[in-house]
């Protein structure tokens, strides 16, 4: 064992790296190196006592490139405090990722080469499954880890939706890796974009890591210094990225207005109309996440100059890396008044509620299985009575086929769909024979206005030929209902404990 740390030493090794390729697995052994190696029966002495050492002390580590290595870990770590001191994350749970040079790859391996060769029988018994067992990654962990909980004042969990990634970087990276494109010239140096041909963007983590996996021992030591030149260069703090998963909040909303659209429309760059469904309920909720931005979806959508009344339509909003994630009740109930003083005679929310991910599914489901029910003012042109209306009460479950309407052929593809109306209910107009109140329960996706005027023959039967092959047009639509009971419905009596 002494033998073996003495030959890493002098390859250039800091005392973490030396206890890793010893086969140390203990977290609390990497954070008294000296104690650990002493109960191992290594002497632990200076790094400049040995002869030969070509390790000296303004170096960084060989393996780790100081990341491990005092005192330019020490260094680094500042730097990580310093901008973990600037997360602003409600989250109190956070993951650690760390993001580390491709080098580390190269070094890694050259160095388990060189281990091996110089001490084959202690290879064989420290690392049985012919792999160095705890990595640089690891040890930074075990070494500074509570010390960024406490920085943070947050848990670290694997399972937290919090998500730090400690980005490093190291200057001579791109010079170390060439030796890849001369053992990997097929896997590194094809590239469609030639602007990055022998270029350090060609090295990937992953594919560098795969195919390192794999390589004959003999062709990196044509290739590549083993063991490796100590360093003159330590790894950098390059950047902390924070990300936090989405949140998902859902509610109901009412349409008031004839002339709102659901979702920002703007053609050709110019806006069209100044707001709309999606604007009105999410930037409010966007300012009270923090979120970076937002993804709006609804159980489907009414046009422009449709009311959506009853209970409303079902919507969710995802919130993408939001920085504040826990709301109360009182809260909840805040944001709904907010957005709808801030809406009055446009729009109405209720039911606002975090959902997890895996229910949003149900609004699509509500989309696709789910019935409606609709309140349309019809016309005959022509301003003859409209006869038989109440014949159209006697029909159930009558199918229709409807080709893709002409207003909308620019965003759908060209189908022939089959719907279901499920029952109509005519009231007269007294005064105004050639109108009429029609309220009808059809299976979600039912184009209600095609239905009634014919689209030009696109949909058949329409609710002309139903009455006897006349002319209809409709004046105005509400969708007074829509049968899928999500999100749940909220309690206003009383709140939560």
């Amino acid at each position: 064992m002494e033998e073996v740390y003495v030959h890493l030493k002098k390859n250039g090794c800091c005392d973490k790296c030396c206890l890793r390729l010893l086969g140390e697995t203990d977290p609390s052994s990497f954070r008294d190196c000296e104690a650990a190696l002493k109960k191992r029966g290594v002497s632990v002495r200076d790094e400049d006592e040995e002869n030969g050492v070509k390790h000296r002390k303004c170096n960084p580590c060989v393996a780790c490139l100081g990341l491990l290595h005092p005192p330019y870990s020490e260094t680094i770590f500042n730097k990580v405090l310093e901008e973990a001191n600037k997360v602003d994350f409600d989250s109190d749970t956070f993951y650690l990722a760390l993001t580390t040079p491709v080098t580390y790859f190269l070094r890694s391996l050259a160095l388990w080469v060189d281990l091996k060769d110089a001490f084959p029988d202690f290879v064989g018994k420290a690392f049985p499954l012919g792999v160095v067992t705890i990595g640089i990654k690891d040890v930074w962990k075990f070494c500074y880890l509570e010390r960024l909980q406490c920085a943070l004042k947050k848990k670290y969990t694997l399972m937290s939706d919090l998500r730090i990634t400690f980005c490093i970087s190291y200057v001579d990276e791109a010079k170390e890796c060439e030796c890849l494109f001369k053992m990997f010239p097929e896997t590194f140096s094809k590239t469609k974009n030639k602007k990055y041909l022998g270029s350090i963007e060609n090295f990937s983590r992953k594919c560098t890591e795969n195919v390192l996996k794999e390589v004959d021992d003999q062709l990196l030591k044509d290739n590549y210094k083993i063991p490796p030149d100590i360093p003159d260069n330590s790894v950098e703090f390059r950047e902390l990225l924070v990300l936090h998963n989405s949140i998902f909040i859902a509610g109901r909303y009412n349409k008031w207005s004839r002339v709102l659209p659901q979702t920002p429309w703007i053609l050709g760059g110019e806006r069209k109309m100044e707001s709309s469904v999606q604007e009105l309920i999410c930037d409010p909720i966007l300012e009270l996440t923090k979120a970076q931005e937002y993804k709006f979806a609804s159980s489907g959508r009414e046009d422009v100059d449709v009311r959506n009344i009853g209970r409303g339509r079902p919507f969710y909003v995802e919130l993408c890396n939001p920085k504040r994630t826990t709301f109360s009740f009182k809260e909840m109930r805040s944001l709904e008044n907010a957005i709808n003083e801030n809406s009055t005679e446009k729009i109405f929310v209720r039911d606002l509620q975090i959902i997890n991910k895996h229910s949003v599914s149900s609004v699509k489901l509500g989309e696709e299985k789910k019935t409606k029910q609709y309140c349309a003012l019809c016309i005959r042109p022509d301003g003859k009575p409209v006869d038989n209306l109440e014949k159209l009460e006697t029909l159930k479950d009558v199918e229709i086929q409807q080709s893709t309407p002409l207003r909308v052929l620019h965003r759908r593809p060209v189908a022939v769909r089959l719907k279901i109306i499920h029952w109509m209910k005519v009231t007269r107009l007294e005064d105004e024979p050639n109108k009429f109140i029609l309220r009808l329960n059809t299976q979600a996706g039912t184009y209600i206005k095609e239905f009634i005027h014919g689209d030009f023959g696109r949909t058949k039967p329409s609710l002309g030929e139903l009455l006897g092959n006349i002319d209809l047009d409709i004046l105005a639509l509400d969708v007074e209902e829509i049968s899928l009971d999500w999100p749940p419905q909220i309690d206003y009596t009383s709140e939560p404990t």
